[in-house]
């Protein structure tokens, strides 16, 4: 049968073995050795069954009729100790063997006798028998329970691990081993664990003060093993303060733990100096601050203020207690001492003359004020007048006052001014402009006598609804002439001229009339591009009585130049043999055309030799119409001319005329029509291709300017051009120059007003100022330095071996590049004097080219923009200058404003420079002591005599009355004690830099120096 094994205790449980000889045997014989045992015991059975048995035997069944029979005695063999008969199993036939079958027994004469049970063998095999054997602890619960086979030795059964006993209240105990004595199996067995008991030991413990003599807590006694958590601890103990130190408790030592002896803990402190606190407190109990301070120091504070009151001037005494070494927190309060405030009472007349002045006492009532007499006021040519009251009403004295005598007037009426309506203006038109005449009149009334002045103004064409801009004399925009006559009942006699349009100028006593013939030279910046100005005249005058008034005659308009505007170069279809021309409508100033007032009248092709310069058009190609288009581009009206041609000549020149008529009024027989002509000249279009490799697109660097003036009196723009590769050129001659775009003819021209090389440029900037022969630029539009160099490919801004020819007479010159494979050029454009107020042209560098075998190409770069003047000005609303100074906390404000007469500043694209170390004299302040410089001494000699001040200012940007503003503030509260030492000899001096970049159809940078001159330090102190 399979054996049971207790798997509740693993660790100890056994598989069942038969150990030897005398124990269970659980394997048996099979195979071919069964054979032969079970025919033996087959004989062995038979035999003894036919033996008398000397063993007792069973108790045989009663049997009906028991028929005696001879009893046989046989030997009876002794069987093993076994407790009980081990069932043999039947033979199982051998499948290897065939024996032969059992013999049959002889038969067996009836017997009355019962058989032995022994006489005829199992059919199974009997189960073995098993024990339990049983661990348990001295309360009786189970440990561990197992099942052995009976027999099983008792080293054999598996013991569990010694047990443990908890203590109880006065024992704890040890284990002593198992009752009864471990015996072999035989029967179910139970063992018990025993134990030896010994009492529990108790410890002492003692809390005790720093010093180790004051008990905090009695020893209380705790049972061995008692834990650190349940010891019962004295209340958090204190230490008083001594030798300026005060503490608080942080443990015991040492630390408590569980209880294994006899223990003393000692209370551990911290300590830490004592410190106070210092109250101070003003005038009235009103807080000031508070400061700490340790035992035994003697506070301080600075001295307070206060008031003074309308009434009162304190001045600060003492602190009240007295102040003392600190040994407590402690409030001092300011105390001081009183003076009743003095006070100026002042007349002044209706002017703010002053009449009379005198000092009072605070509470000084107003019938003790001395009053002057009543004064009185001469009669004017407006009003008589007679004294009324003081104002305003004389009163006790509680602060400066100033009473301001007041007159009744009576009025005097007087005649005003009128003008003429303005019904014609005459043009003379020409190349670089329109004159325009037209002659006011103006009857003046009461005028006669005192002083007027005539002024032209013009609509603003970005704010129409706005104010209107004044023309002044003298600038590209102005009115360049201007006759005054004046009428003397009889007649027109002539007025000296004035000195600009509007000065002002006496008025003749015997005047009835003025009459003004104005000639406005109509040029826009640049001097191209289309005007339609809307203006009238305005009379300012005064009258006898001082007072002045302004009367303005009728609007109308002025026209100039040609509003149909070329758009992009003449482009050639070599191909389908074409030309196609491109015009805007557009004005530089006096809103947009509309494309529905505005009339084509005719169109004209003509051509010429390259060879004729004369500026006649040539020959007009009759029979020829033009495809004519219209389209609208980002709010431009542009029409597109195309002519078809039979043939396109290298040898000519084509120009194209147009006319056209914007008729404003939608009257074609007003006077105010506009006819303008729309040309392309001169349209050049380079030779077929000869196979040469041309040089590399020529493109400038950038265009960046500043201001120069000087010897110049002008704005100079510096920027490079620049060809990486001169491929087929560098065995040729070139050329290089550049072209100014004119708006009025819309072509690419050279500028026309001189050419200075570099080289005579350089020596005359270097001459003394005094020098006889320093000569004055003026209008020379270019200074010219070339190098031609060879150059890395990869680094073109580094040249190799450069050739310079500062030598240069002119800038259309050739000259051979000697193999050379690259070439730059640096370029500077004047602007003359009248282009300062802020001036854009475009520009484009161009390289003519002459190659070996004597073919020719013209090269041109992308056009790009320059600029003149300034677009940075003073903000003249904020104050001198446009700056402002803080004279008690020493802050200097400086506003600039963005203005120019070209264009709309885009504050986007502006960036001033603050930080870029590269750039000098960037929003920086410097300041001299005893400063003499500037003129004549040079530049660099002033700017050795500053100190820098290392302020940054803080800015602020907003939009106001149309303008936009920049704010610029400085605090120089920080600044050296040197720069406040002698104010009345020092001087600040601003300089910053602002950046434009154009966000227009080409690329251009735009900078300007917003400069402050001197800036007196004595401005900031009193």
């Amino acid at each position: 049968m399979p054996i049971e094994v207790d798997n509740r205790y693993p660790e100890v449980a056994r598989p069942y073995e038969p150990v030897g000889k005398g124990e269970h045997h659980k394997k048996l014989l099979w195979g071919k050795p069964l054979a032969a045992v079970s025919l033996v015991l087959i004989l062995l059975t038979t035999l003894l069954s036919s033996l008398p048995s000397t063993a007792p035997e069973p108790t045989p069944e009663p049997s009906p009729a028991p028929v005696p029979v001879p009893t046989i005695v046989v030997p009876t063999p002794i069987p093993e100790p076994t407790p009980e008969p081990t069932p043999v199993p039947e033979p199982v036939p051998d499948p290897e063997l065939a024996p032969a079958p059992a013999p049959t027994p002889a038969p067996t004469p009836a017997s009355t006798t019962p058989s032995s049970s022994s006489s005829s063998p199992s059919s199974s095999t009997p189960a073995t028998t098993q024990y339990t054997i049983t661990f348990v602890d001295w309360d009786g619960t189970t440990i561990s329970s197992a099942k052995y086979d009976d027999g099983t030795f008792a080293s054999s059964i598996s013991v569990p691990a010694d047990p443990t006993r908890p203590n109880d209240g006065s024992y704890r105990y040890a284990f002593a081993g198992w009752t009864p004595a471990f015996a072999d199996v035989t029967t179910d067995a139970t063992y018990t664990a025993t134990y030896t008991e010994e009492v529990i030991p108790w410890y002492a413990i003692t809390f005790v003060d720093y010093d180790g003599t004051t008990v905090l807590k009695s020893e209380t006694w705790y049972q061995e093993g008692t834990a650190a958590a349940d010891i019962d601890q004295p209340p958090t103990p204190t230490r008083a303060p001594e030798g300026g130190y005060e503490f608080t408790f942080s443990g015991w030592s040492p630390a408590l733990s569980d209880v294994t002896a006899n223990v003393t803990y000692t209370a551990v402190y911290d300590s830490d100096k004592i410190k106070y606190t210092i109250t101070w407190n003003n005038y009235g109990g009103a807080f000031i601050d508070e400061t700490t301070v340790e035992e035994g120091e003697t506070p301080v504070h600075a001295d307070p203020t206060y008031g003074p009151t309308d009434q009162y001037i304190f001045t600060f005494n003492a602190w009240s207690p007295a102040i003392v070494p600190a040994t407590a927190d402690t409030t001092y309060t300011a105390n001081y001492t009183t003076m009743l405030r003095q006070y100026t009472v002042s007349f002044v007349d209706w002017d703010g003359s002053s009449i009379d002045s005198a000092t009072y006492e605070y509470g000084t009532p107003a019938a003790s004020i001395s009053v002057p007499a009543d004064p009185t006021r001469s009669n004017d040519a407006n009003y008589s007048y007679s004294f009324a009251a003081w104002t305003p009403t004389i009163a006790d004295v509680t602060g400066d006052a100033t009473y301001t005598a007041t007159y009744d007037a009576t009025p005097i009426s007087y005649g005003t001014p009128a003008i003429d309506d303005i019904t014609d203006v005459q043009y003379n038109h020409q190349s670089a402009g329109s004159i325009a005449q037209f002659s006011p009149v103006v009857t003046l009334n009461d005028v006669a006598g005192n002083t007027g002045r005539l002024r032209l103004l013009q609509q603003n064409p970005d704010d129409p609804s706005g104010d209107w801009i004044e023309q002044t004399l003298g600038d590209d925009e102005a009115a360049n002439a201007v006759t005054i006559e004046y009428n003397n009942g009889t007649d027109w006699v002539t007025l000296p001229t004035p000195s600009g349009l509007n000065a002002e100028y006496d008025i003749p006593d015997d005047a009835v009339a003025l009459r003004a013939s104005m000639t406005r030279n109509l040029v826009p910046p640049g001097g191209a591009g289309a005007i339609r100005q809307k203006v009238q005249v305005a009379f300012d005058y005064t009258l006898p009585n001082g007072d002045t008034g302004t009367v303005k005659g009728n609007e109308f308009y002025l026209y100039r130049g040609s509003f149909a505007q070329r758009s992009g170069a003449p482009v050639l279809d070599r191909d389908a043999k074409t030309i196609t021309m491109d015009f805007k409508y557009q004005l530089v100033e006096g809103g947009e055309i509309d494309p529905n007032n505005v009339t084509w009248t005719g169109h004209h092709l003509y051509t010429k030799a390259k060879t004729d310069t004369s500026s006649e058009f040539g020959t007009e190609i009759m029979g020829l119409t033009p495809t004519v288009t219209h389209s609208d581009v980002d709010g431009v009206h542009h029409v597109t001319i195309t002519y078809t041609l039979d043939e396109v000549s290298d040898d000519l020149y084509y120009t194209y005329k147009g006319d056209l008529l914007d008729d404003e009024w939608g009257d074609p027989s007003h006077w105010n029509n506009w006819n303008t002509n729309a040309y392309s000249y001169e349209m050049e279009f380079p030779a077929a291709s000869s196979g040469h490799v041309a040089p590399l697109s020529l493109e400038p660097g950038p265009a960046v300017s500043h201001s120069y003036g000087g010897d110049s009196e002008d704005y100079t723009v510096g920027f490079m051009m620049m060809s990486k590769n001169l491929n087929d050129a560098k065995d040729g001659r070139i050329a290089l120059r550049i072209e100014r775009y004119d708006e009025s003819s819309g072509s690419w021209v050279s500028p026309v007003n001189g050419f200075v090389s570099y080289a005579n440029w350089q020596a005359n900037n270097e001459r003394e100022w005094d020098d006889p022969d320093k000569q004055m630029i003026y209008d020379a539009q270019t200074i010219w330095g070339v190098t031609v160099a060879t150059m890395n490919p990869d680094d073109p801004i580094e040249p190799s071996n450069p050739t310079t020819l500062d030598d240069l007479v002119n800038p259309t010159q050739l000259f051979d590049v000697d193999g050379h494979t690259a070439v730059y050029a640096i370029f500077a454009y004047h602007f003359p004097y009248e282009y300062w107020y802020g001036t854009r042209i475009t520009l484009r560098t161009v390289m003519d080219v002459e190659y070996s075998d004597g073919s020719t190409e013209t090269i041109a770069s992308t056009p790009f923009y320059v600029y003149g003047g300034s677009f940075v000005e003073p903000n003249s609303d904020f104050g001198n200058y446009g700056m402002q100074i803080d004279k008690d906390n020493k802050i200097l404000t400086l506003e600039y404003v963005y203005d120019t007469d070209v264009m709309t500043i885009d504050p986007a694209n502006v960036r001033w420079v603050s930080d870029d170390e590269e750039i000098a004299n960037c929003n920086y302040l410097y300041y001299g002591v005893n400063y003499t410089g500037w003129w004549p001494a040079s530049r660099a000699e002033d700017w050795e005599q500053l100190t820098y001040l290392d302020i940054k200012p803080t800015a602020s940007e907003r939009d106001e009355g149309g303008k936009h503003i920049v704010t610029l503030t400085f605090d120089l509260s920080s600044a050296p004690a040197e720069l406040w030492a002698d104010p009345d000899h020092t001087y600040l001096f601003y300089s910053g830099s602002a950046y434009y970049q154009d966000s227009g159809e080409y690329f251009g940078v735009w900078q300007d120096s917003p400069d402050k001159g001197f800036i007196p330090v004595w401005q900031f102190v009193d």
